[in-house]
């Protein structure tokens, strides 16, 4: 065996190098191997591929008397917030007194009394203060009496009627528009239509309310074309808060009625008022001054007379899709009040059917001094309208 021992060597000394390199880089298990010929695990279609599980909502927190809920707060008062849990449906309102821990994942816009606008979510409550942390990372203490109006953040998903409420926080606008096509001996038209735009920053509060009604009976082979009803009316509430609940208002109003002979009438008045309630729910105030009426009438000479004003007006909501308002005034004549005068009251109830859409019932009753024997004193009408409001 001696011979071979310096055979082998010199063999393996002389191997080249291309082939030591070559054997580096194979793979360690050799294409012949037993190893080589286990079969690799099927790959499972995509269509029995488990989708990934989508992220875990994340929702408000609060922590009241030890219970911890959550949920998403809907609205933020002067003494507590409006809280709608994921347990149920239904909301409730939660003092903050009772409040031990709160925070937001929800990102609002918090709007001052002051004009101030702070971005961002509800850190924790503070002896009754509430700890923001601003979207620029800064953290800022806002005091709940301090709060003028607070709305949620809008992104690209969010809809339009929440994008309008950021972009115009303290103006609220209503419009409705009806048509009516009644076939039958004669064939009656009647368009209408309304717009209601509500301005409320504190110090001052504006409502502009317009509205219109035209219906026409068409000719017929025995009967001519006959109006029904030709009407307008418009007004603006201009009102002023002074200290506390008191007010000073600027209320005209312009009107007519074709059908009742009223060409114009015009009955601008101007006092104060007294909020007895301005609430997230309840809305009740009354007012008293001075009016001039001036009246123009379809064969009858023009009237004129300086009148009281004394008005009611409120709103209650009974939840977020229901909802009434009432208005009342009363404009008694002061140098005869038996044969000057004017009464008007409305009452509204609005049901949601979305954010932007909602059904209205109008109800409103209208009595005055109009000359006309023919058409009455009184005159009660009932409006059902679809309205888009944001």
């Amino acid at each position: 065996m001696r011979p071979l021992f310096p055979f082998l060597l010199t063999a393996a000394l002389l191997l080249p190098a291309p082939f030591l390199h070559a054997q580096e880089a194979a793979p360690a298990t050799p294409p012949g191997s037993d190893a080589a010929a286990v079969p690799a695990a099927p790959a499972v279609p995509a269509a029995e591929q488990k989708p990934p599980e989508p992220p875990a909502p994340v929702y408000d927190e609060i922590v009241v008397k030890g219970a911890t809920l959550h949920g998403h707060v809907l609205n933020f008062s002067a003494k507590s917030i409006t809280f709608e849990t994921i347990y149920g449906t239904g909301k409730i309102e939660i003092a903050y007194t009772d409040i031990e821990q709160f925070k937001t994942h929800s990102s609002f816009r918090f709007i001052q009394r002051d004009g101030e606008s702070i971005r961002g979510r509800v850190a924790q409550l503070s002896t009754r203060d509430l700890v923001v942390a601003k979207n620029t990372g800064e953290v800022k203490l806002i005091k709940p009496t301090d709060l003028e109006r607070v709305i949620p953040e809008v992104g690209t998903s969010s809809s339009f009627t929440d994008k309008m409420h950021n972009l115009f926080p303290f103006t609220a606008v209503k419009f409705d528009f009806g048509w009516n096509l009644e076939s039958a001996a004669a064939n009656t038209v009647e368009i209408s239509g309304g717009l209601n735009m509500e301005r409320r920053k504190t110090p001052t509060r504006l409502v502009l309310d317009l509205r219109a009604a035209y219906e026409y009976d068409q000719e017929t082979a025995t009967t001519p074309s006959k109006v029904s009803k030709d009407e307008y009316r418009a007004s603006l509430i201009y009102e002023y808060d002074l200290t506390g609940p008191r007010y000073v208002f600027a209320f005209p109003i312009a009107e007519g009625d074709a059908v009742r002979n009223i060409v114009v009438r015009a009955y601008p008045s101007a006092g104060m008022g007294y909020r007895l309630a301005e609430t997230g729910k309840l809305r009740f105030q009354v007012q008293a001054g001075l009016g001039y009426v001036y009246e123009e009438f379809i064969d009858y000479p023009v009237n004129e007379y300086t009148a009281l004003h004394v008005g009611f007006e409120g709103g209650y909501n009974f939840t977020q899709s229901y909802s009434v308002t009432w208005k009342t005034y009363y404009y008694p004549g002061l140098d005869d009040y038996t044969k000057n005068w004017l009464f008007r009251t409305e009452m509204i109830f609005d049901a949601k059917i979305t954010k932007a859409f909602s059904i209205n019932l109008r109800l409103t009753d209208t009595l005055d001094n109009t000359p006309a024997p023919d058409v009455g004193d009184n005159k009660f009408t009932t409006t059902l309208s679809l309205l888009f409001g944001f």
